[in-house]
């Protein structure tokens, strides 16, 4: 057990996570390796290594707030159970416009046209498959060519 968490700690500064910025000092994009976001949505924070130390040296934040992300699917994961209110691991066309609109600030309209396009199989639900297309499909559109 030991030598496979050594190995994800050696290993993480590899992992990049496309389409987050540090909200710390450096303002790194992409960030890379182990991140730390807030547990709260509304918050919308993250810090790489570097900045999260100074955080918390700081006073700035408390480490009882927020996640430690190694990878891109455990960020995945993580935000799809904050959209997921009733936690039924299935997204509603209600729990995601809700979510969306608080976020982006887009009119419902649009977000539940963004719904009904990502639900392939038109059961009025996103699975977690579904979601993470729309992710890895948002994460590459925001990418420089």
């Amino acid at each position: 057990m030991l030598q496979t968490k050594q190995k994800e700690t050696e290993s993480d500064e590899n992992v990049v996570h496309k389409g987050c910025t540090c909200d710390g000092e450096c303002k790194q994009k992409p960030m890379r390796g182990t991140i730390w976001v807030c547990k709260d949505p509304g918050k919308d924070l993250a810090f790489c290594k570097k900045c999260w130390v100074q955080e918390l040296e700081k006073g700035n934040v408390e480490e009882k707030d927020f996640i430690t992300i190694y990878t891109a699917d455990q960020l995945k994961k993580l935000v799809f159970s904050q959209i997921d209110k009733d936690k039924d691991g299935i997204l509603s066309k209600e729990e995601f416009v809700a979510y969306f609109m608080d976020i982006l600030g887009a009119p419902q309209g649009a977000i539940e046209g963004l719904f009904d396009g990502m639900d392939r199989n038109n059961d009025q639900v996103l699975d977690f498959e579904e979601f993470v297309v729309f992710w890895d499909h948002m994460i590459h559109s925001q990418s420089p060519s």
